[in-house]
């Protein structure tokens, strides 16, 4: 068999949480069928595509003993934490931040004037605003203009191309 995309993996993975819950009722694979969770699961994450290669013969319990080492040997990272550190776990692990009181206040940097537009002398903030956009301004400046260059450039062609035509024709 294939190795599954992140897709498939993604439904297996909530297909493996109904399994786990029937197999702690000790359900057969068409038991689970027959209550109304299934018909949804079976038509919202393709159960029978996913469960197919399994459906031989073999109860419930070996089929999502399966299910749970395919999804182990495919998820190389553990579950993600999802409520944050308190400050007594923060000093175990040494992430501990500390209190925004106790840091230095930023210096604002003083005025660096531009000798050239397009220098690349890395400057510091100008009233507040970072450099980055102000390159970013003059980038799409330069890119306007380009485009109005070769607006004009092709609209002198296209003129060009007309006389042409017109003389042609005389």
């Amino acid at each position: 068999m294939a190795t599954p995309n992140t897709a498939v993996l993604q439904r297996v993975f909530k297909l493996v949480s109904r399994l786990r819950a029937a197999r702690k009722l000790n359900l057969t694979f068409e038991e689970l069928l027959e209550m109304d969770i299934s018909q949804d699961v079976c038509s919202y994450f393709n159960i029978k595509d996913l469960v197919e290669p399994y459906l031989h013969n073999i109860d419930l319990k070996t089929k999502a003993d399966r299910l749970l080492k395919k999804m182990e040997k495919a998820s190389p990272a553990g579950p993600t934490r999802k409520r944050p550190f308190t400050e007594n776990e923060g000093i175990e692990f040494g992430r501990k931040k500390t209190s925004p009181t106790l840091t230095a206040p930023k210096q604002r940097a003083p005025i660096a004037i531009a000798v050239r537009s397009n220098s690349r002398i890395p400057m510091k903030p100008i009233n507040g605003n970072s450099i980055q956009m102000n390159r970013y301004e003059e980038d799409r400046r330069r890119k306007i203009l380009k485009i109005q260059q070769m607006k004009q450039v092709g609209e002198e062609k296209r003129m060009e191309n007309l006389n042409v035509f017109k003389m042609a024709r005389l």
